[in-house]
């Protein structure tokens, strides 16, 4: 199949979407998110797992951050099998699950097990009328195609309001709530500057793409590296973290090859990928840097927000100078109806 152009109204395309699904949710889910944090915290939880799988896992990534930087909770995003291989105990805990279509088996495991130990569960799916939603105390719908921003949007809003109902971090919390409550118009605004950049920056598709990330942007690197080039592209991919570089990672480099993207944020973790991008340079090495500070200012937490639209824009054009369909797939949901059973 050869494209024209770009598959705007593709079910991979979310950018031009985004604004829209964040303001959905906090018209209709916010003020419950904001009680369930509450009620969490009057539970005495200590520990918050967030699971899910592809994107969705990714977008508990974020949740991870900003819980173990700014708050005393223990916060962790796992692959719902390693939930149900590591988690020994859910006393004190509250899982949120994450899947699209809330039919993820190892997903709908997981908040079982968690259940039966009597784990209070939030689901982000996409509607309330799914088999996740219906195993879950608490149900947000995100009702959009958006599957990685409008979780991450919702594990925001979850996590500033436990901040604030435990008395933590003050004025992070305030600030990531006013910061997702922008990020609307921001987006609209973005659009056409993300569309004209990637345009400029695409290429042919090399052979193989490492995507350099550390902090609030690992879980965009994840999903990039793991999922979107490998799915949406069908070439090699992988995520390195930044930190990994210099331990095994920088042996792959050599004059004109393999490609690199690099993303860059306001965290800690800047400077590391910082020199990763010197080095590349020095070497001659092929590589992308897309960096938050490109699309305005934004606060540490919400730098994944325009870099995920910058990348999606990038993949999309690299899609349509190769002519390929991002919807199209191989096996996802044609080898079976459940993963394994083929």
């Amino acid at each position: 199949m050869r494209l024209a152009g770009i598959q705007e109204d593709s079910l991979f395309y979310t950018s031009s979407v985004l604004g829209p699904s964040m303001a959905y949710l906090f018209e209709q889910a916010e003020a419950v998110i904001e009680k369930t944090a509450g009620d969490l915290a009057k539970a005495g939880i200590t520990r918050v797992v967030g699971t899910g799988g592809g994107a969705s896992l990714a977008s508990m990534m974020a949740m991870e951050y900003a819980l173990t930087r700014y708050s005393g909770l223990e916060a962790r995003a796992e692959n719902a099998w390693e939930v149900l291989a590591q988690v020994g105990s859910f006393a004190l805990t509250a899982v949120v699950a994450t899947s699209y279509s809330g039919q993820t088996p190892e997903v709908l495991e997981a908040v079982r097990r968690a259940r039966e130990e009597g784990a209070p569960v939030i689901a982000i799916t996409d509607t309330e009328d799914n088999p996740l939603a219906k195993l879950a105390d608490v149900v947000v719908a995100i009702r959009s195609k958006a599957v990685y921003t409008s979780p991450v949007t919702a594990a925001y809003l979850l996590s500033a309001y436990l901040m604030r109902a435990r008395g933590e971090s003050k004025e992070v919390a305030d600030g990531l709530l006013r910061d997702l409550h922008a990020f609307p118009a921001a987006a609209e605004a973005l659009l056409p500057q993300v569309a004209k950049e990637a345009k400029a920056a695409s290429g042919p598709l090399a052979e193989a793409y490492y995507v350099v990330a550390a902090g609030p942007q690992y879980g965009l690197g994840y999903k990039l590296g793991l999922s979107v080039i490998i799915e949406n592209l069908w070439t090699n991919g992988s995520v390195i973290h930044a930190g990994e570089f210099y331990h095994g990672p920088i042996e792959i480099v050599q004059a004109g090859r393999p490609h690199f993207v690099c993303l860059l944020g306001e965290d800690p973790a800047r400077p590391a990928v910082e020199r990763v991008v010197r080095f590349l340079d020095h070497q001659g090495t092929p590589h992308y840097v897309f960096d938050s500070r490109a699309y305005g200012r934004y606060s540490e937490l919400m730098a994944p927000f325009p870099l995920f639209m910058a990348t999606e824009r990038w993949v999309m054009e690299m899609a349509a100078r190769a002519g390929h369909d991002v919807d199209a797939r191989r096996y996802m949901g044609k080898v079976s109806a459940v993963w394994g059973e083929f």
